[in-house]
Parts: C-alpha cells; structure tokens; sequence
C-alpha cells in the first residue's frame, strides 16, 4: 500500500530504442478494446515466459478491455497428411490437447487464461507429462476432452493452421503477438517485452475506457521526479551508457533541463514527454528541439551540457544507485523514496490505478472510487 501522505514517485528514464514507435506503430483500441492474439507451441520457453510475465499481468490489470485468442500451432507443418512439430511427438499431441481444451472453453476467456497459464508452468502437464491435469483443473468433462484429442478429424486443426501461416511468415517467431488482427512486426516486439505499458498507452488514448493516465488524472496530489541517470557509470571519469554517447549527451541535456525547471512540474512533464515521444529529439536527432518547445533559454542549456561534472552528475548517480541495485530495471518506479519492488511492478503496469487507491485510502483528497 502507498503512503498517500506525500504521494510521489521517482522515474529514471534512460533513451531506448524500443521506444521509437513511428504513427504506423502505434497500439489503438477498436471500439474500446484491444485483441490479442498469441501464436503458442508447447514445448517453447519463449511462450512459457511471455505468458507468464507479460500476458497474464497484463489481463489481470486490463482484462476487461480485452479479448485474448490463442494459436497452439507454432511451427507445426503438415507433410504426407501428417503433423509435424518443432519439438517433435510430444509437441504435437500437447498442442492438439490446447486446440480441442481452447475450442470448449471459447466463451470463457478466465479460463482459457486459466489454462494456458497452468499448460505453460511447472511441470508443464500436457508436454512434460502427457497428463489433462490442466483441463481438469478448468473443470472440463476429461472424457469429452480425451475423445477430442483422440479424433483429430475435425477441423481445428486446419483452423490453427491457416490462422499461423500469415503471422509465421512476417513474424517468424514463437510466440507471435499480433493485436487487433492485424500483422506488425514492432508492435509484436513491443508486445513480447512490454505488453502492459503497450496496452496501458493504447487504452489511456481512448475516452471510452476511462483510464487516464497517471497525472492527468491525480496530478495536483503528485510530486513527480526524474532521475535521467539510467545504466550510466562512470570509467577513467568519462560517462559510459547502455546506448553510447548520444544517450550520454542526452541524459546530460535532460539534466540540465531539469534542473532549470525544477520549480515547474507540469513543464518538467511536458519536456520529458516530448524527449520520449517520436522523433526523440535529443537522442535520435541530437537537437534542443524540446528545450525550445519548453520556452528555455537555448544558450544556457547548452552552455550547462557542455560543462558536466558539476553537482547534476553526481546528483543523479547517487540518486539513482540505490534503485538500480535494488530494481534493477530502467524505468524504476519509486513512491515516497521507499524502494519496494513490488509497488515498482505494479506502477509499471497500472500506475494510475495504484495511486487511484491510495488517494482513496485519504478522505482528505475528495477522491471515493476508483476505476479498476
């Protein structure tokens, strides 16, 4: 639980190139919502991982906005009128069970959660052991399950088939992510490393969900901070970043610019949020093009970029230590200068929710629901 007495959060950003999303790659909803169709094979790590660290986080913060289909395929092609999968029998006979277990819970999509979080987790049931411990434990008839399983005649299989050809042959990865039915290679990046923040942008731009992001919707209880330090380090007293030196120069301008601003909140976001959106300016484009937009003084900021080693640096690398140490994750997501992974998780996925709670938890903000 957040403290709300002094509601605040620290977020270092450092320039990263999976942020740079042109027009055509940016997440919408249709209609409100977002599908999420994602290309599965059973014996796949990579599937194992995004289901259990990306999709279900992001349905339980957001599920009610979204529509999740799953293609047990992957690989899988047909030779001589036979199945054959990338990690061979077993492969196949697993994916069979998740085609006919999906098709008789196709209304339910709790369930089919359920069970593709429970096929996708130690011990792995259906690859590992050739059990239906998982159709089970959605409380599926296992004789009705079995007979599907057993009499691969129908057409499920051709289903799955024709579903994966398209995305197989642009994404080429297990598992694919595709949204809204339609085929982007950089949004199934996006997806595959950050589907909550991905989903998260995409509903906070449509009115109809409600969901606002965090300072619009509770910005005069917020101090807000950021820290632009990042994996930076210092070598022989020279500057080292994850993304060279035009991230280095970067964070050193955003520093600076911070710092002239620091009095400002809403102007502090305004700039950081035009760092952070397409083209990058002072990362991807080396320019002060959102110095000028805030209204500073061009030749001030340059003249404190150019002079570093002052007490901006130092500032910034203690500051940020400590959460790296601890969080070990860019951006780190710190509430009232208490370091706790689990609030920093959290805020990554549904920040203005979280702070949405903890407001409410104080009859003094006037705040009394929530929307979840």
């Amino acid at each position: 639980m957040i403290d709300v007495m002094a509601v605040k959060y620290i977020i270092l950003f450092s320039a990263c190139f999976v942020l740079a999303l042109t027009q055509d790659n940016v997440l919408q909803t249709v209609n409100g919502r977002i599908k999420i169709t994602v290309g599965t094979t059973s014996g796949c790590s990579d599937t194992v991982n995004f289901i259990n660290n990306q999709l279900v986080p992001t349905v339980q913060a957001y599920g009610e906005f979204l529509d999740i289909e799953f293609v047990p395929w992957g690989r899988t092609r047909w030779e001589d009128n036979e199945i054959l999968c990338q990690f061979g029998v077993t492969d196949c006979w697993a994916n069979r069970l998740h085609r006919c277990v999906l098709d008789k819970l196709k209304n339910d999509q709790v369930a089919m959660l359920h069970y593709m979080a429970c096929e996708f987790s130690s011990p792995y049931p259906s690859y590992l052991q050739g059990t239906y411990l998982c159709a089970q434990a959605v409380s599926l008839n296992l004789l009705d399950v079995d007979y599907c399983v057993a009499n691969p005649k129908d057409s499920l299989d051709r289903e799955a088939s024709a579903a994966a050809v398209d995305p197989m042959e642009t994404i080429n990865f297990v598992p694919y992510i595709m949204f809204n039915d339609n085929l982007n290679l950089e949004l199934h990046r996006q997806g595959f490393s950050r589907l909550a923040s991905l989903v998260c942008f995409a509903l906070a731009e449509d009115p109809s969900t409600g969901l606002l992001p965090a300072v619009a919707a509770h910005g005069q209880f917020l101090d807000i901070e950021f820290v632009p330090w990042g994996r930076t380090k210092w070598e022989n007293n020279v500057f080292v970043c994850d993304n060279g030196l035009a991230e280095c120069w970067a964070n050193r301008v955003q520093r600076c610019v911070l710092d002239k601003l620091k009095n400002d909140q809403a102007a502090q976001l305004r700039y950081i949020t035009c760092e952070f959106s397409h083209p990058f300016p002072s990362f991807g484009q080396g320019s002060y093009a959102c110095v000028q937009d805030i209204g500073l003084n061009m030749l001030d900021v340059d003249y404190c970029v150019a002079n570093p080693g002052d007490n901006l640096d130092i500032q910034a690398s203690e500051a940020a230590a400590k959460p790296m140490e601890e969080l070990k994750f860019i951006p780190y997501v710190v509430f009232n200068d208490d370091i706790n992974l689990e609030l920093h998780n959290q805020g990554l996925t549904r920040l203005s929710n979280l702070i949405c709670w903890a407001l409410s938890e104080d009859s003094s903000t006037g705040i009394t629901s929530c929307h979840v």
